[in-house]
């Protein structure tokens, strides 16, 4: 793996990195997951060194030369314009600009997709039939009975109330029991008197 130059820049890397066969080897960064993948030029609309032209590289290209900062007729490597041209020439559309430049009107544009992807939904509709809209559905309620009423009629219930009293008599025997299992059963046993009495 070799460093490449800064695209901004133009500035040369550090050179060949050693042991950079081991970067595809690395899983994790800092605790994170990650998977070091190949650097992806589908996106990008390549140009040609030599004609100045897209969608090829120079090493299939045929035509004849054209430099990327006057438009003359010859390689960039063979300009003599060695330093940053003042007055740059576009081969493609002769503007005041390098060939280069992504701002040309010839440059190509990436296609953009107008496609939307497609929900659960939209795969079974047909845009030639017209659905009609849902009937509504009738909002039903329900009727709450207020916190005090609901809770004076547990307690007025003759069931809870004969509980209560057997648990009243109950509570001075369990006082004196140490036991917790004597106690469950004293408990127990006075709930099962109380609702087989009747």
């Amino acid at each position: 793996m070799n460093s490449i130059k800064s695209f901004p820049t133009k500035k040369e890397g550090p050179g060949e990195i050693p042991n950079s066969e081991n970067i595809w080897n690395i899983d994790s960064l800092l605790y994170t997951k990650i998977k070091v993948e190949k650097y992806n030029t589908s996106g990008t609309i390549g140009q040609c060194h030599r004609c100045q032209l897209f969608e090829h590289s120079s090493v299939n290209c045929r035509l004849p030369g054209r430099c990327v900062k006057c438009a003359g007729p010859h390689l960039t490597s063979e300009c003599s314009h060695t330093t940053k041209t003042e007055n740059p020439v576009c081969t493609i559309c002769k503007g005041p600009h390098p060939a280069s430049y992504r701002g040309c009107p010839k440059f190509p544009k990436p296609a953009t997709t107008t496609n939307q992807p497609k929900t659960f939904t939209s795969t079974f509709s047909n845009p030639k039939v017209s659905y009609p809209p849902p009937p509504p559905q009738p909002q039903i309620t329900p009727e709450i009975s207020s916190p005090i009423n609901s809770l004076k009629d547990i307690v007025m219930d003759p069931e809870i109330l004969q509980l209560l009293s057997v648990l009243h008599k109950v509570l001075p025997s369990i006082k004196e029991c140490k036991d917790p299992i004597s106690k469950m059963f004293l408990l127990v046993q006075a709930a099962h008197s109380a609702f087989n009495t009747n």
